[in-house]
């Protein structure tokens, strides 16, 4: 039965392809499967994004040029605690690959 779903052709350089290759295979599953669950994770801030986007398009170039600073505002402020986040990411993902390679 033919699927009710949306096809897409996407273009991937060699590092992101090899990535997402390599994580299927680890998770028993095709990479338009993984993709298909990556971007359903990433649905609630992508509808958010669309609509920051929309209401930005609504509004006059006075608004605009205030929102723009609100933004690159929060942006300065957010940049570095999403940094400290991804570093205590990277490392307790460092502390699990070692705790494997003790166990082999």
């Amino acid at each position: 039965m033919p699927t009710q779903k949306r096809r897409l052709t996407i273009t991937l350089g060699d590092e992101n392809y090899e990535l997402l290759h390599r994580l299927s295979e680890l998770g028993g599953q095709s990479i338009s499967s993984l993709i298909v669950e990556l971007v359903d994770s990433a649905r609630p801030i992508l509808a958010q994004l669309v609509e920051a986007a929309e209401r930005y398009q609504e509004l006059d170039a006075d608004k605009r040029r205030a929102a723009q600073a609100a933004f690159e505002a929060d942006h300065d402020r957010l940049v570095p605690q999403m940094e400290q986040l991804l570093d205590g990411v990277k490392s307790m993902n460092d502390q699990t690959i070692d705790a494997f390679k003790r166990v082999k």
